[in-house]
């Protein structure tokens, strides 16, 4: 049935002989590594789990990757997440589409979908979606949370609820949605070499004479 287990899971696994489909996956196609991996799946297919309790409790789940200790341990029937890491995705039970890479990512996150958290402990609280966090503790605001971005270690969100914002560089915090914050407060000077334009509005990169005013055409 394409089954391949090392260890005492897949003890529940119920192939599906469909007739109309012979090529019907479900309960097929599971790879388990481990103490407890895997142990409840019945007819989840296409998923692989290595590590103590790796995917221990999903059932139809497919195309699930849970590599490491208690990885998508509570996973029942979210599918097509990728866990690597000790504790990593270790609560979600029906969230799909999520990728958790490092110890403890997304450990706390359920029923969230299509987030992304690399590093230790990276989104460990997101109870929203469409989120990424980059960077040790990166994006750990408790509260939910949509189509956020975080790089850098410890960068977060300030506030529940804020949607579409961004913190960049160590410690940013951002606190309101639609808005990008640049480093943290100890940050002093942002440099760039290019022109500045904001809206509808290109500010010069280069000095002005002594006695010079900056004026506008009206044209942008």
């Amino acid at each position: 049935n394409g089954n391949l287990v090392a260890g005492n899971g897949l003890q529940n696994i119920t192939p599906i002989d469909n007739p109309d489909d012979p090529g019907d996956p479900r309960g097929r196609f599971n790879t388990g590594v481990g103490v407890g991996v895997l142990n409840s799946v019945t007819i989840g297919y296409d998923n692989v789990g290595m590590g103590f309790n790796a995917l221990k409790e999903l059932t139809t789940g497919h195309a699930n990757v849970g590599l490491g200790l208690y990885a998508l341990q509570f996973n029942t029937t979210g599918s097509r997440n990728i866990a690597i890491g000790g504790d990593a995705l270790g609560t979600n039970i029906i969230g799909g589409s999520n990728i958790a890479v490092g110890g403890g990512a997304m450990n706390r996150a359920d029923d969230v979908y299509y987030n992304t958290a690399i590093g230790e402990n990276a989104g460990i609280n997101l109870q929203g979606d469409y989120n990424v966090a980059l960077g040790k503790d990166a994006l750990n605001y408790i509260g939910s949370s949509t189509l956020n971005t975080a790089l850098g270690a410890r960068a977060d969100i300030g506030a529940a609820d804020i949607t579409n914002a961004t913190a960049l560089g160590a410690d940013a915090i951002v606190t309101a949605s639609n808005t990008i914050q640049l480093g943290s407060p100890t940050v002093q000077a942002v440099n760039t070499s290019g022109a500045l334009t904001t809206g509808e509005v290109t500010y010069p990169n280069v000095d002005g004479s002594s006695g010079q005013i900056l004026a506008t055409d009206g044209g942008g």
